[in-house]
């Protein structure tokens, strides 16, 4: 969301603000807080913001799209996991 703010672009503040509201009870229901996994989630943010602060979009742009596909994975494993409520494994 700093990110977004940061563009001084009101939409895309908008739009990405539903995203994060939206895809955040997912978070707390298919991401384990496991220490290893928070820790490549921050190196993978810090990876992103060290590339916004180098003015080189396309390099932040990759690492993001790498980080979103990379913990989907980690979210659709859990997904598959015993234990998960059928309505919300459907609607990720």
């Amino acid at each position: 969301m700093a990110l977004a703010l940061s563009t001084g672009n009101s939409v895309y503040s908008f739009i990405l603000q539903t995203v994060h509201d939206n895809i955040h009870r997912y978070y707390d229901q298919y991401l384990a807080l496991y220490e290893s996994e928070l820790k490549e989630n921050y190196e993978d943010l810090r990876s992103i913001l060290d590339a916004v602060e180098a003015r080189n979009p396309e390099i932040a742009r990759t690492l993001a799209e790498e980080h979103v596909l990379h913990f989907n994975e980690y979210m659709k494993k859990r997904e598959a996991e015993p234990g998960v409520p059928a309505q919300e494994a459907g609607s990720s």
